[in-house]
């Protein structure tokens, strides 16, 4: 996999506070994530992201390639399963999932404790 596609892939979905820039130290390669302390940065989104990049370069779905328990625990979303390989639409998994959050966050209100 190549760090430069992947790299570029990662920072064009403009995730808020999250960069990506390639990393190299002798013979091994990748990407480096920063994350902005200041930023929001949704980082169960940037997982889902990471995971459709890795996916779009190896040409493959590696969420069908998991065991039933590791796809479950990481990803119980009926989209990202039957997604063709590389082609998950981190876009529609992230959206699947937001209203569940918006609801969560009202509930937990009167848990908080700060």
């Amino acid at each position: 996999m190549s760090a430069g596609s992947f790299t570029n892939y990662m920072n064009f979905q403009y995730l808020g506070g999250i960069t990506v820039s390639e990393y190299r130290s002798g013979a091994v390669g990748g990407s480096s994530l920063y994350i902005d302390p200041a930023a929001a940065a949704n980082l169960t989104a940037v997982y889902i992201y990471a995971l459709a990049g890795t996916n779009r370069q190896l040409r493959t779905n590696l969420i069908t390639h998991s065991s039933g328990g590791k796809r479950e625990m990481f990803l119980n979303t009926a989209a990202a399963r039957q997604s063709p390989p590389g082609d998950i639409r981190p876009a529609g998994i992230v959206a699947s999932w937001t209203e569940d959050v918006t609801r969560f966050k009202g509930e937990r209100g009167q848990y908080l404790l700060y």
